[in-house]
């Protein structure tokens, strides 16, 4: 509710809702997002939101190919983008890198993830920071770890790889 009644009285009216598969948290985000459109006595369009099996994607970026294909065509069909909001951390790295492939200027558009914070993501440019939340719970234990074997050893430059291997550009 608070991010799209943000993008709603921004005047942005081409909404592209990223979804994931159809779930108890996915509708409840889906109907904060109806609410703030009547609260805004504005007319919601289901058409706006582009459902994927994001498990579908992993870390690896091996799509699956048809699918990838389809979310671009469902791009291309929606036209033009004021603002995009994904409603998770994966959902919104696929949609981007959709986006970018079809050449689509992703600086242009005001882009939201949906999180504990509700603040709109940073703009992109060419290079999109994606961090996933399993490397990054990986990384902090690795981290862990290593502050204890530093600690005892002294080696602070392995440290800084690690860091740096939970987050990758894109």
């Amino acid at each position: 509710f608070n991010i799209t009644n943000i993008i709603l009285s921004k005047g942005l009216s081409k909404l592209l809702i990223g979804s994931g598969v159809y779930c108890y948290s996915i509708q409840e985000r889906i109907q904060g997002i109806v609410n703030a459109y009547n609260f805004n006595e504005k007319q919601f369009n289901y058409s706006q939101i582009i459902s994927i099996n994001d498990s579908n994607y992993p870390i690896d970026e091996n799509h699956n190919t048809l699918e990838f294909e389809e979310i671009k065509k469902q791009i291309i069909a929606f036209g033009k983008i004021d603002a995009f909001y994904a409603l998770n951390n994966r959902i919104l790295n696929i949609f981007i890198k959709a986006m970018l492939s079809l050449n689509i200027d992703v600086s242009k558009i005001d882009i939201y993830l949906h999180n504990e914070l509700n603040k709109p993501v940073d703009p992109y440019t060419n290079s999109i920071c994606y961090v996933d939340p399993h490397l990054t719970k990986m990384g902090r234990e690795s981290v862990s770890l290593l502050i204890e074997n530093i600690n005892k050893n002294n080696n602070d430059v392995f440290i800084t790889k690690i860091i740096k291997s939970t987050i990758h550009e894109r």
